[in-house]
């Protein structure tokens, strides 16, 4: 049996909890962030949370009533919450319930860095502006990760393609990393089976840096590429809880976050209108969160299609060539915008924006 002493230290001049486990002292937040993860965050488990447009609601009326950051939530009265700020019952019993629940929230914490599993939020430097940005209210509120986090905002090139392919595709993937590495990108990508996974390998035997933007099991998943985390080679990081099960919704989500964290973002096999790459691309074009490639190779029906669409063309010459990604890109994309096809699926997406 082992009993394990948690400290917590706060800096009062700059409002920061520091969590001690043992020697090592890693995790730092600040009071905002303990108010978002207290309140909104998935570490402890119950029902009464405040959902994203309650906290944006409550973060807004914090700022505009009494210029207060959330930490201002960390010490306050039902009587402040109803009379002041005037915040409805449902929201007043959640802030107050979920407040009884600081200590759990803070071992929670401290039991995380001492499973070697780390987390951010929109409040901290580290967090990745960049999604804040492009997402604007359907940015995750925090992320989970292991290893380097500074990776994160490095200039990123991201891949994605499907599951099953032939060897042709594997040989450019291959060329793909190799230029990606030589010129210094920072590959970010999912561990997917197939061409996803393939390029993350393929990236770190050639000793090059990766993020890999996981959808679920980031405890698991720490264990299996421990290696290339403590060589600082990989970031592996989550918006969802490290123990999570796969689903649907978060992949989404997921494959949108990486394509808003690059620079360039490369699909090299695709098939249309059918699964979360197809859906993922149709977001690209729509919302114009990064530079989109797309693999010219017509076996592929997505592949096609998103070509037609007015998506960057790049071949296995391109790849092979001495041509840099940004010099490709340019003798690539010209394409002029009245020959583009127009992307009729898109008004989905309007109907789906939160």
């Amino acid at each position: 049996m082992y009993i394990y002493f948690f400290i917590f230290f706060y800096d009062r001049k700059f409002g920061i909890i520091t969590f001690k486990c043992g020697d090592d002292m890693r995790l730092e937040l600040n009071l905002d962030s303990i108010a978002l993860l207290l309140y909104c965050g998935d570490l402890i488990e119950t029902t009464m949370t405040l959902s994203n447009e309650e906290w944006l609601m409550v973060e807004k009326t914090l700022k505009s009533e009494t210029r207060k950051t959330p930490s201002r939530l960390l010490n306050i009265s039902e009587d402040t919450l109803l009379n002041i700020y005037q915040f409805d019952k449902s929201i007043t019993q959640k802030i107050l319930y979920r407040l009884s629940l600081l200590n759990e929230l803070l071992y929670a914490l401290s039991h995380l860095e001492n499973m070697g599993l780390y987390v951010t939020t929109k409040y901290e430097d580290n967090y990745p502006d960049i999604i804040l940005t492009k997402l604007k209210k359907n940015a995750p509120f925090y992320l989970y990760y292991v290893g380097d986090i500074s990776l994160i905002k490095l200039p990123m090139i991201s891949l994605l393609g499907l599951q099953n392919i032939g060897k042709k595709q594997y040989a450019f993937i291959k060329s793909f990393i190799l230029k990606a590495n030589k010129e210094n990108y920072v590959l970010i990508t999912n561990d997917t089976k197939g061409s996803d996974i393939y390029a993350l390998k393929t990236m770190m035997r050639m000793q090059g840096r990766t993020v890999c933007f996981l959808n679920s099991h980031l405890y698991d998943k720490k264990k299996i590429y421990s290696k290339y985390i403590k060589t600082h080679q990989l970031l592996l990081i989550s918006a969802v809880n490290p123990y999570s099960e796969f689903n649907v919704t978060n992949a989404l989500d997921c494959n949108n976050y990486l394509s808003c964290l690059s620079d360039i973002q490369l699909i090299s096999s695709v098939q249309a209108n059918s699964g979360s790459i197809w859906f993922t691309a149709m977001q690209i074009l729509h919302y114009k969160w990064t530079k989109l490639l797309v693999l010219n190779d017509y076996y592929y029906s997505g592949n096609i299609k998103l070509l037609e669409m007015g998506a960057i063309p790049i071949s296995h010459n391109d790849m092979k060539s001495k041509l840099s990604m940004n010099e490709i890109i340019e003798k690539n994309n010209n394409v002029k915008e009245e020959e583009k096809i127009q992307v009729e699926q898109l008004s989905i997406f309007e109907l789906m924006n939160k």
